[in-house]
């Protein structure tokens, strides 16, 4: 009986979305895998790469605290937030961040099952006579948030994983798609029926500018944070307690969130991870814990006994010294930021990054600060002027790179090749969108385009 030719799928990235697709995939057997990764078991950032930027002024610092490349990507280093897009998320969207939105809607809990999030409560719950909702987010377990070591990629079936290969482009052909690609010095090419791409907001296009399927020059957005309060004792307003609540081992947490001028931002308190035994744990979850850093384990532990002990007792990850501030994280969709890819002296691109927070943002930020103060006017919380702007623990999801019309349009966009990353998303609302890609990636493997 003669057998079918298996189907050659390029994965492009091993972080969340590349491990994800390649777990979701390899239970087909007439599917053979390759992952590109450009890094290794090492999590390295760009400067070690060769795949240089250049930032134009000093806001933006996305490209040195929020790209990481190895096996695991960025999940390696993130937190595990894992939120979705609802039918709340915003007051208005056109025609393809709708369909997002309810891919999200029907594939979330499909998600969750997937990643062992058993989470059954609502994304989000509007307030009552209030523009504001309430959001809740789920963390993965700490030592579970590596997508290629939770999902054993190594171990799976019908891959074949090339470590420290740098994709340089990639080139659609009439029965499917080349990637070239730069080995160990070497530079190779290999065909495949179909490629994901899958490598990170930045490197996606990077990738997808070398093969001329995007402009060298393209808008982006990303969050900005701003710290414009403080208190003592519990998070709690809005009649709400807004407390790191512990979650069998992990953490479920809640935010305040609403939209402004179609600018979609959220508020949150914020405790102190860079003091005491919070210190270190943020090193374990960042995956960044050296043996020189076995005695301050033991020191902390020791002086902060009592504030663990309470932790463990109230089952919530509580402020050492009870005291925590209110940050805002907002979008800064502005059309004066922009990343621009040049070519070098050796034909590789240096990408160029151009991020400003403008004055309108400032001034929306101000009124909806001005307009929170009177909200919880009695809620204990000092606020404060300031001008400092930064993103609360690294938070970073580049996105409005790529325009789409609607989803028929990206998916045939760029022919046998489709991106999954922030990049793709016109907004991100008032979430952590990382897991909003996911329900995307669902849907895309239900059409299994590698057929058409």
């Amino acid at each position: 009986m003669k057998q079918n030719k298996l189907k050659k799928i390029a994965i492009i990235g091993s972080g969340v979305y590349g491990s994800y697709i390649a777990r979701r995939l390899t239970d087909q057997s007439d599917l053979s895998l390759t992952i590109f990764e450009i890094g290794n078991k090492k999590i390295s950032t760009d400067t070690n790469l060769n795949i240089p930027s250049k930032i134009i002024n000093e806001e933006y610092s996305g490209t040195s605290k929020g790209r990481f490349f190895g096996l695991g990507g960025t999940s390696s280093k993130w937190g595990g937030k894992i939120l979705f897009f609802d039918k709340n998320s915003f007051n208005s969207a056109g025609t393809f961040l709708s369909q997002l939105v309810d891919l999200n809607v029907k594939y979330s809990k499909l998600v969750k099952s997937i990643i062992k999030i058993k989470s059954k409560q609502n994304n989000s719950i509007k307030l009552n006579n209030s523009s504001y909702r309430l959001e809740y987010g789920d963390w993965l377990f700490p030592f579970r948030k590596n997508f290629f070591k939770i999902f054993g990629i190594n171990n799976l079936k019908n891959i074949n994983l090339l470590e420290n290969s740098k994709v340089i482009k990639l080139v659609n052909k009439d029965s499917g798609a080349n990637v070239i690609y730069q080995q160990d010095g070497k530079l190779k090419n290999n065909d495949f029926d179909f490629i994901f791409l899958c490598s990170g907001a930045f490197e996606c296009a990077r990738i997808l500018v070398q093969s001329k399927l995007e402009n060298p020059k393209l808008n982006f957005s990303d969050h900005v944070g701003i710290q414009f309060g403080k208190s003592k004792g519990p998070m709690y307003f809005f009649g709400h307690d807004f407390s790191y609540k512990f979650s069998k081992f992990s953490l479920r947490t809640s935010r305040l969130s609403s939209e402004f001028k179609r600018r979609s931002f959220y508020i949150h308190p914020i405790i102190d991870m860079n003091r005491g035994f919070l210190m270190i744990l943020k090193k374990i979850l960042k995956e960044d814990f050296k043996i020189s850093d076995i005695l301050s384990f033991f020191k902390f532990i020791f002086i902060d006994i009592y504030w663990l002990f309470k932790c463990f007792i109230y089952r919530k990850l509580l402020p050492r010294n009870n005291t925590w501030r209110l940050n805002m994280t907002i979008e800064n969709n502005d059309s004066r930021n922009f990343v621009n890819f040049k070519k070098s002296k050796d034909d590789s691109l240096i990408m160029e990054i151009d991020y400003q927070v403008g004055d309108n943002l400032k001034k929306d930020i101000n009124e909806i600060i001005n307009n929170l103060k009177l909200d919880l006017n009695d809620c204990n919380i000092n606020f404060f002027n300031t001008s400092k702007f930064s993103n609360y623990e690294d938070v970073y999801h580049p996105f409005g790179l790529f325009e789409f019309d609607n989803l028929r349009h990206f998916k045939n966009k760029y022919g046998k090749i489709i991106c999954f990353s922030t990049a793709i998303l016109p907004r991100s609302g008032s979430i952590n969108p990382t897991g909003a890609i996911l329900p995307v990636i669902e849907y895309i493997l239900n059409e299994k385009p590698w057929n058409d």
